[in-house]
């Protein structure tokens, strides 16, 4: 059996094209997801919290508190 043809008209895409797309699928599934307004705000809120709380950790490690 030749194969040598098999993948003839396979295109791959190049890794920073994969990262974008795969990036966007992820984003518009959790758009899907997120239907309610108060949920976007209360993850925003979420992350700030969590952003702080490292942020407060870094500084504690660095002696800068």
């Amino acid at each position: 059996m030749d194969t040598k043809n098999n993948n003839k008209d396979i295109q791959i895409l190049k890794e920073d094209l994969w990262m974008r797309r795969t990036t966007a699928e992820v984003i518009m599934l959790k758009r899907d997801k997120t239907t309610n307004n108060n949920e976007i705000v209360e993850e925003i809120q979420e992350n700030n919290t969590k952003e702080q709380k490292v942020q407060q950790l870094l500084k504690k490690e660095d002696g800068s508190t």
